[in-house]
C-alpha cells in the first residue's frame, strides 16, 4: 500500500502495459491469423485503437482494421505512408480518396462498399487526432433483390432441415431474429435458454404459446432490450432440438444454455475444452439456414428476417397488429408512441399479454395456411354459444368470432377463449 496522496496499482506493479496482451480474451475471436494482424503486433498505437472499437463492437473493431489494411495494400503503403501523406498534404490526400472512390464506383462497387472505406479510413485518423474535411458523395446504387419466400415455402424449408438448422430458420422467420443474435459474429456469445421465459428447461415445455423471446441489450443492435415472439410450430422445434441435446448427448441445459449449439464432436476441441462454451457464431447460423435453404430458392439467410417484416405488414393492414409492434419485434429502433416505452428490461405482464394477443393474430400471416375439418367447426361454434350463453361482453365475444373465424386449429382456438375468460374473471 502506498502513502497517502500516492496511486498503487491494483496488481501492485507498476509499468508498461503489454497491449497485445490485451487480445487474449477467448471469448473473443480475434483474427490472429489474419494477414493484417501484424499491424497489432507492430503497431501500439493501431492495437489501442482495435481495442477502443472493440469496447462497442468487436466486430465492428475487426471490420475497421481489415477494411484499413485492404485500402493501404491497395496503395502499396503501410501505416507510416499513410500518416505522412495526411500530414504532409491533408487535401491532396482527400483528393487522392475522392478518386479511389470514384474509381472503385467506375468497376461497379457499391455505395456501402466504398463508404466502409471512409469509416475506416476517418477512424483511424480520428482516433490519432486528424479530422477530414472534405464530404465526397457516392452515386446511389439499386441492388437487385430476390423476393421474399411465401409462408408454404418457409414450410418446405423447414420439412427438410435438420433439427438445430429447423431452430435458426424458425427464430428468424418467425420471429424476426437477426442471426447475430442467435451468435455473435466475432465474439462467442448469443441467445440463452433463459432468453425464453415461458420455457420449462426441466420439463422441455412452454408454458405459454406464442412464447415471449427476450433479447437483452447486448445482443440487440440497436443496444435496447426489447421482445418478440414465437408461435407454437417454432416451440415445437426448440423442444426437440433441446431433447436431442439432453437425451441423446446428454448435455446439461440450464438458463445460461445456448439456444442454439455447437456440434457435439466439437465441445472438447481448442478453447471451448477448458472453458465449455458452447455457443456458435453468425456465420455458422447463417450457413445453417443457407444449408436448409438449399434449392428450394435463391434467399439468403436475412431474406427470411424480411420475410418476418414484410409479411407482418399484411398483418397490419388487416388491423391483426400494430405497426409499432411490427417494429418493436423486429428489434428496430422507433418513437412510434404505442412502443416507445417498452425497450426496457422489465415492462408490466398486461402489455406482454396484449402483444402477445396481436401476436396470435398477426402469426397467420407469417404461417401456411389450415382447412378446418367439419369437426373442429362444429366444436369452436360450440365454445362461441358457450360464450353467448354467459354473457359475455360484445367486445370479447367479437374479439372470440375474429379468431373462430381464422385458419386456425381448435386447440389455438381454446386457448384464445380460455385467455379471454380468464381476463374477464380478473375484471369481476
Amino acid at each position: 500500500m502506498g502513502k497517502r496522496g500516492e496511486y498503487s496499482p491494483p496488481n501492485g506493479k507498476a509499468g508498461k502495459i503489454d497491449v497485445k496482451a490485451l487480445f487474449s480474451d477467448p471469448g473473443i475471436a480475434w483474427p490472429k491469423r489474419a494477414h493484417w494482424w501484424h499491424y497489432v503486433e507492430e503497431n501500439e498505437n493501431f492495437g489501442l485503437w482495435i481495442l477502443n472499437l472493440s469496447a462497442g463492437s468487436p466486430t465492428t473493431a475487426i471490420e475497421r482494421g481489415r477494411v484499413l489494411a485492404r485500402f493501404l495494400d491497395l496503395n502499396d503503403w503501410v501505416l507510416d505512408d499513410l500518416m505522412e501523406n495526411v500530414r504532409a498534404d491533408q487535401p491532396g490526400f482527400e483528393r487522392r480518396l475522392e478518386l479511389f472512390a470514384r474509381g472503385l464506383e467506375s468497376q461497379g462497387y457499391k455505395k456501402g462498399y466504398i463508404n466502409n472505406y471512409f469509416k475506416s479510413i476517418r477512424s483511424w485518423l480520428r482516433y490519432n487526432d486528424i479530422e477530414l474535411k472534405r464530404r465526397i458523395k457516392l452515386t446511389h446504387s439499386e441492388t437487385k433483390r430476390e423476393k421474399v419466400p411465401n409462408p408454404d415455402d418457409v414450410a418446405l424449408i423447414l420439412r427438410d432441415a435438420s433439427p438445430r438448422q429447423a431452430v435458426c430458420v424458425s427464430c428468424v422467420a418467425y420471429g424476426g431474429l437477426r442471426t447475430e443474435v442467435l451468435g455473435q459474429p466475432e465474439v462467442y456469445d448469443g441467445l440463452k435458454l433463459g432468453a425464453l421465459p415461458d420455457l420449462d428447461v426441466e420439463s422441455l415445455e412452454f408454458r405459454n404459446v406464442p412464447a415471449v423471446v427476450f433479447v437483452d441489450r447486448s445482443l440487440s443492435k440497436i443496444r435496447l432490450p426489447y421482445r418478440t415472439f414465437l408461435p407454437e410450430q417454432a416451440c415445437n422445434i426448440i423442444t426437440k432440438y433441446l431433447s436431442i441435446r439432453r437425451n441423446k448427448f446428454g448435455e446439461e441445459l440450464d438458463a445460461e444454455s445456448p439456444l442454439v449449439s455447437v456440434e457435439e464432436g466439437w465441445i472438447g476441441k481448442g478453447f471451448r475444452k477448458a472453458s465449455g462454451n458452447r455457443h456458435v457464431r453468425s456465420k455458422t447460423i447463417s450457413q445453417d439456414i443457407r444449408t436448409a435453404i438449399g434449392g428450394f430458392g435463391k434467399w439468403r439467410p436475412y431474406d427470411l428476417r424480411h420475410y418476418f417484416l414484410t409479411w407482418l405488414n399484411l398483418a397490419v393492414a388487416r388491423g391483426a397488429c400494430s405497426e409499432g409492434y411490427r417494429i418493436y419485434w423486429a428489434g428496430q429502433s422507433t418513437k412510434t408512441a404505442d412502443v416507445y416505452d417498452l425497450y426496457k428490461d422489465d415492462i408490466p405482464s398486461a402489455i406482454v399479454d396484449e402483444m402477445r394477443d396481436q401476436y396470435l393474430q398477426a402469426q397467420e400471416h407469417l404461417l401456411p395456411k389450415k382447412t378446418k375439418s367439419d369437426e373442429e367447426r362444429l366444436r369452436m361454434q360450440a365454445l362461441m354459444d358457450y360464450a353467448n350463453l354467459q354473457g359475455w361482453p360484445h367486445d370479447k365475444i367479437r374479439r372470440l368470432k375474429e379468431v373462430m373465424t381464422r385458419p386456425v386449429n381448435f386447440d389455438e382456438g381454446l386457448r384464445t377463449f380460455r385467455r379471454l375468460e380468464e381476463k374477464l374473471g380478473r375484471s369481476k
